[in-house]
């Protein structure tokens, strides 16, 4: 074998190798990368989905203090928030007391 032969052998070997870091390259973003940016995207919508979930059920579990809140003119309808419970609650324990004052 001369130095010609031998010369042709290690430029294919280093081509291979260069082609090989490539794939390799390629293969790590295609099976560890794209994974991690669709749980990525993946997560924000499924927390929106839970926390539109808990709200409904909180809502309809709340439908009557909802009423009364609509009655009484506190907040905005739609989703009953805590301050709005609070507020309502308060609300209807003083009417309580107010009524049980006249009787």
């Amino acid at each position: 074998m001369d130095t010609a032969q031998l010369q042709l052998i290690l430029d294919a070997l280093k081509t291979a190798t260069e082609a090989g870091a490539d794939a390799f390259v390629w293969w790590l973003v295609l099976d560890k990368a794209v994974p991690v940016v669709c749980w990525l995207i993946t997560l924000p919508i499924l927390i929106f989905a839970a926390v539109k979930i808990i709200r409904t059920l909180q809502s309809s579990g709340d439908a009557v203090l909802c009423e009364f809140r609509d009655m009484l003119g506190i907040g905005t309808p739609g989703a009953l928030y805590s301050g709005e419970r609070i507020q309502v609650i308060a609300e209807v324990r003083e009417l309580i007391r107010k009524s049980r004052a006249t009787d």
